[in-house]
């Protein structure tokens, strides 16, 4: 079985240098492959805006998703992040 889910990650307060950010992003990024079925997109704050953010939008399998939180929050402590944003979608809509 399939779930989607919307990850989210953000530097608010600028703990991180513009190289750590983007490394922090390609780690996110790294563990999202790893576990997901597939990326349905992959949105990011612009270079100028106050504080970084970026969204994933992606498929896993439920067995999967304690293992893709486990190396999420593994990413998230290397880089001194607080927090990893995960919302399931439970109901899609199509308007």
């Amino acid at each position: 079985m399939l779930t989607t889910v919307y990850v989210v990650i953000g530097d608010r307060d600028r703990r991180l240098t513009d190289a750590g950010w983007a490394t922090y992003c390609a780690d996110v990024t790294r563990a999202i492959e790893g576990y997901a079925v597939r990326v349905h997109g992959t949105w990011r704050s612009d270079p100028t805006d106050t504080w970084r953010s970026a969204c994933f939008a992606v498929r896993v399998a439920l067995a999967d998703a304690d293992q893709l939180k486990a190396a999420l929050t593994a990413a998230r402590t290397r880089h001194a992040q607080r927090s990893i944003a995960w919302a399931e979608a439970e109901t899609t809509l199509f308007l």
